[in-house]
């Protein structure tokens, strides 16, 4: 059985601002349709498989298992990280996590664009082979370009070498080399072998991991761990830890079309183009004389006129025009965001919670205006908020109010009041999405002016 190990990582900068700190490439979708988690984990769902495993940042835990729902993917057992510490931590927690020795584990990245999904499975079947002999398995990419944003793995007769992300030069004089690949960052091997392995090459981050899964405690549909003893692990990839050092590793050339997709140019790349090479993943746009552009945008229509090999991302919060060869430069604008204490490297102004979600779509001083969607069968926490009061008016749906854990029903066009330092919370017992008009009130509206006291949010 192979049990699949997606790791859900990511600090939302590449792709801005369509990802973001809260909201990583995994759980976009910049091709329309299905998110690249979503697609990465229908790939390995086949009868080839075990039970889907992610190791995710227990900040989108809601959202990766609502997304893993929404594809029909119930079953998927889903591992927090408190801190993030790099791949070595996470695949050699999932080692020692594993029921059966005798499995074979694939560790894939959730970002990655991979076709067609039959070569893919077709090249993991063949890996399955050499590592059933006790190896490491690292599948390579046939270079398709001198790229500069790939590492490379030379094979010279069985002997592997890894090459950091090299200069442009350095990736011309790779290219023409034969034997190249490029590093995908997919690996296959039998848990008791990257046991050993850890214990051999890295003994002090695999005590320290030992000693993390030993705290494991269930919450909910999760797996979490102690802070502390996540915290302690040395934060190192997998290919500095364990890759570069054993030489207990094959290299497998695969039959796949692949891309991490790293930046805006690789995903006009990999999109669908009309006559003009220009991308549009929304419906509301329009391009004249224009060509090699993308456009996406949440519902602002845009137009290009006369404007060549750019990109235009058009939120309700942000807007990024850029030229396809400065992609690599988008991710020094959420550091400048972050410097500057704004909020827009981190948050969209749609947030999600797992009773639902909310959108910000004004805000003052003192007044601030969001939508609330509430799920069905869902409630918000009992929650406390001492420095601000809060209106709701109740646009769609019908649900209940609870104020000082006083009940009222509520239906379209009523409006609740909910004074300063009581409890409250919105609960949705119908069938259908129940959505609110929050207006909130107050010198401060930090979202930390928030006691919560209860949390069960499921009816």
């Amino acid at each position: 059985m192979i049990i699949p190990f997606i790791l859900a990582g990511g600090s939302g900068t590449r792709l801005w601002p369509l990802s973001r700190t809260s909201f990583p490439k995994p759980l976009t979708s910049p091709f329309g349709g299905k998110t690249l988690l979503q697609e990465t984990a229908l790939r390995v769902t086949g009868d080839e498989f075990g039970d889907v495993h992610v190791v995710c940042n227990e900040n989108i835990r809601f959202l990766v298992a609502q997304q893993l729902q929404d594809i029909g993917i119930s079953q998927a057992k889903i591992f927090l990280e408190g801190y993030s510490r790099n791949t070595a931590a996470a695949i050699c927690l999932s080692a020692l996590l594993t029921e059966s020795l005798d499995d074979f584990l694939l560790f894939l990245p959730a970002d990655h664009l991979i076709s067609p999904d039959d070569e893919f499975i077709r090249t993991i079947m063949k890996g399955c082979i050499v590592a059933n002999t006790g190896k490491i398995v690292i599948f390579g990419i046939p270079p398709r370009t001198p790229s500069t944003q790939y590492g490379y793995i030379r094979d010279d007769v069985g002997k592997l070498t890894f090459v950091e992300k090299p200069n442009l030069n350095g990736a011309q004089i790779l290219y023409k080399q034969e034997n190249i690949f490029w590093n995908s960052g997919i690996v296959l091997a039998k848990p008791s072998v990257i046991i050993e392995e850890f214990r051999l090459l890295m003994p002090e981050l695999f005590q320290k991991v030992k000693e993390t899964v030993d705290s494991r405690y269930d919450d909910l549909d999760f797996v979490r761990f102690s802070s502390k003893n996540y915290g302690d692990i040395p934060s190192i990839s997998f290919d500095h830890a364990i890759l570069e050092k054993t030489k207990n590793l094959s290299l497998i050339k695969a039959s796949f079309e692949w891309s991490d997709i790293g930046n805006w140019d690789a995903i006009w790349e990999a999109s669908k183009k009309d006559e003009n090479s220009n991308v549009s993943t929304s419906i509301d746009s329009y391009f004249l004389e224009s060509n090699g552009c993308y456009v996406h945008s949440d519902g602002a229509f845009v137009s290009l006129i006369g404007v060549k090999d750019h990109v235009v991302i058009s939120q309700q919060d942000v807007v990024l025009v850029l030229h396809k060869d400065e992609a690599e430069k988008v991710k020094e604008i959420p550091k400048y965001l972050t410097g500057k204490k704004r909020t827009e490297a981190v948050y969209h102004t749609k947030n999600y919670r797992p009773w639902g979600d909310y959108e910000t779509i004004s805000e003052t001083l003192n007044c601030r205006i969001r939508k609330v969607f509430i799920k069905s069968g869902y409630s918000t926490a009992v929650q406390i908020h001492n420095l601000r009061e809060e209106l709701w008016v109740v646009l769609q749906g019908t649900g209940a109010s609870e104020i000082n854990y006083i009940s009222r029903n509520i239906s379209r066009g009523d409006t609740v009041n909910v004074p300063k330092g009581y409890a409250h919370r919105l609960i949705n017992s119908s069938e259908e999405i129940l959505e609110i008009l929050e207006i909130q009130f107050g010198d401060v509206l930090s979202d930390d002016d928030v006691i919560r006291i209860e949390s069960i949010l499921k009816l």
